[in-house]
This record gives structure tokens, sequence and C-alpha cells, in this order.
């Protein structure tokens, strides 16, 4: 699921989403945070002008790459819990399937 695709889905309900989204919420925006990150980095370093790399690079990371490392184990384990244990959530995902 893309950011936007999240941001959007979240927002259209008059509350946002609910609480026990919140961990796959999180999981899929830190998740995209990173790979998007990773994918800025690579496409300067791939540049086809090698003296725009250093300018492109401190527009884009003004402050440096800051090593987005994405979810952490212990998000993680609440985003398997909730797939795995039959919760609301799950039920909302899987469409009451």
């Amino acid at each position: 699921m893309s950011r936007s695709t999240t941001l959007y889905h979240t927002s259209q309900s008059e509350e946002g989403y609910p609480d026990d989204q919140r961990p796959l919420v999180e999981w899929s925006l830190k998740t995209c945070l990173r790979d998007l990150q990773g994918s800025m980095r690579e496409a300067i370093i791939n540049f086809p002008v090698p003296a725009l790399r250093w300018p492109l690079r401190l527009l884009v990371f003004p402050l440096g790459a800051t090593g987005l490392n994405g979810p952490d184990d212990s998000l993680g384990t609440k985003v398997a819990r909730t797939i795995v244990e039959d919760t609301p959530v799950r039920q909302r995902i899987s469409g009451g399937a």
C-alpha cells in the first residue's frame, strides 16, 4: 500500500482511522518513507550529470540522509499480531472473508 493510499484511506472517515489500526498505518508510512529515501538516494547516485550530484544531494537531503530504518521489530510484532489474531482490524482488512 502506498503512502498516499494509506493517507487517503485513513482520511476518508470522519474520525480518521480507528486506534486499533494505528500500528498498521504507522508501519506502512515508515516503510514507505524508508523506501522513498533509498530510491531518492539511488536516483542521485545514478544522476547522469556528475557535476550536479552534490548540489542535488544538498537540495534533496539538506541535513544529510537521515538513515531511516523503517519500522522496528516491536511495531512489526504488533502488526503481525493484529493480522494473525482474529481482531476487528483483520475482519475489516479481509472484508469479512
